[in-house]
């Protein structure tokens, strides 16, 4: 199978977190991950996942309804027609009961004929977090296993690991690890990456993390391990404005016992708190250099429209890539595009573009009347509410309606009061558990 292909396919279905998560057929993330050509950090705030966070969920979504994703179909730009030709298609796309992705079908086009190519499969915990996902290709006659990810949390479904195994065509074979650990506050301080030696697990890398009073990242320490200790290898310190929204990055790397400075990124926002620019800046040992620059426009309901990458030529900046989006009346993405230009900036040299088919069902139930003896009040609110139940209650969490955590409670009984006034106004959802039982609530705070 193309490689090429397969990873495009793949891209559609990494980190496939369905209701709790952006899910894996919409195409931001994965724009966005591709906005540096140099190695993921699997937590540095430029990387796809966080930078969509930034970009897209700085106001809290007001939507009531989940995307159901039918099929997808992607397009190639064709260098010698100059048009879009079709290449893949994601189909078959199946979700459980609680609107979690578990599987779908992506197939691509070979001449007039679709032909098979990947097949994913997913499970999750009572807490709808991933527990398992398997990608399996087509060989030309059967389906062969790929690789699989396991996935464990904590009590405050913090991911504390996460397993990648691949198909070695007999048997499962281990490829490497994560192991996260957290403060008091939910926030990631260290991730330990190992591999898999044959035998035993290697350490790899580790990456530390520190915190302002508000829980924004202010840096990360990467070090490598030399078989015997650690070694720092590089760190990313972080500023915040007043809105805790992420102003400036510096990227130092480790020589000679001394941090020198590599890169750095410079963010701006609209009134909105819509990220409008990222510039990259290369350090050349003696001033910052622009090296790339990213300029976003969103639409009336603040999703991006456009991304214009631009590269710096030494005197002026020259088109490099530009992605455009389209929305339905409920601001869910329906398609995208993506060309690049070739040297000059003017001539498109390739490109690829997607539609999305897809359906909608309510998201949560109007649940302000009691159920099971469990009542959350005053709703809508400004301030506090209060959870009360004729049952002890186990725990309480509240999400925002991407999936976000953003209040855990595992010690109280049969009430609690909760402050809510510092929360931006929008729609939550509180998950309480009594017993075996769980209850989801609507919280409106106005």
């Amino acid at each position: 199978m193309n490689k090429t292909l397969l990873f495009a396919i793949l891209a559609l279905s990494i980190n496939a977190f369905a209701q709790n998560q952006r899910s894996p057929l919409n195409s931001m993330g994965n724009v966005l991950s591709r906005m540096e050509n140099t190695e993921r950090k699997p937590f540095h705030l430029s990387s796809d996942t966080n930078l969509w966070q930034f970009i897209k969920h700085q106001i809290p979504d007001q939507r009531t309804l989940i995307q159901i994703y039918d099929s997808a179909f992607h397009w190639q730009w064709d260098t010698i027609t100059y048009r879009w030709k079709i290449a893949t298609k994601t189909i078959n796309v199946v979700y459980d009961s609680k609107n979690n992705l578990i599987s779908y079908l992506g197939q691509r086009k070979s001449g007039s004929v679709w032909e098979n190519s990947l097949q994913y499969f997913a499970s999750y915990n009572a807490w709808n977090n991933p527990a398992t996902q398997i990608y399996k290709s087509w060989n030309g006659t059967a389906w062969v296993n790929l690789w699989q990810y396991f996935f464990i949390y904590d009590a405050n479904n913090n991911e504390t690991s996460y397993l990648w195994q691949s198909w070695n065509g007999g048997a499962w074979v281990n490829e490497s690890q994560n192991i996260y650990a957290y403060d008091g506050n939910n926030n990631r301080i260290t991730n330990l990456l190992q591999r898999w030696n044959g035998s035993a697990w290697e350490n790899l890398s580790q990456y530390n993390y520190t915190y302002d009073a508000n829980n924004n990242c202010t840096g990360e320490l990467k070090q490598i391990w030399n078989s015997a200790a650690w070694e720092n290898s590089s760190q990313y310190i972080f500023t915040y404005d007043n809105n805790n929204s992420l102003t400036s990055e510096l990227w130092q790397s480790w020589y000679d016992n001394t941090w020198m400075n590599t890169s750095q990124y410079t963010y701006n926002y609209d009134v909105n708190l819509n990220l409008t620019n990222k510039l990259r800046q290369n350090w050349n040992g003696a001033a910052w250099v622009n090296f790339w620059q990213y300029t976003f426009s969103y639409n009336v309901g603040n999703n991006p429209e456009n991304i214009i990458q631009q590269s710096w030529n030494g005197s002026q900046w020259v088109n490099f890539s530009q992605y455009a989006y389209t929305y339905d009346a409920n601001n869910f993405e329906t398609s995208y595009s993506l060309i690049y230009w070739n040297s000059s900036g003017v001539v498109v040299s390739s490109g690829d573009s997607a539609y999305f088919y897809f359906h909608t069902i309510s998201g949560i139930n109007d649940l302000m009347a009691k159920e099971g003896n469990t009542t959350v009040y005053p709703n809508p609110t400004t301030g506090k509410v209060t959870i009360s139940s004729n049952n002890n209650i186990s725990s309480a969490l509240i999400y925002s309606l991407y999936g976000e955590c953003t209040y855990s409670d595992f010690k109280f009984s049969q009430e609690t009061s909760i402050n809510l006034s510092d929360y931006s106004k929008g729609i939550y959802v509180i998950k309480i558990q009594c017993g075996s039982k769980i209850y989801t609530r609507k919280i409106v705070v106005q």
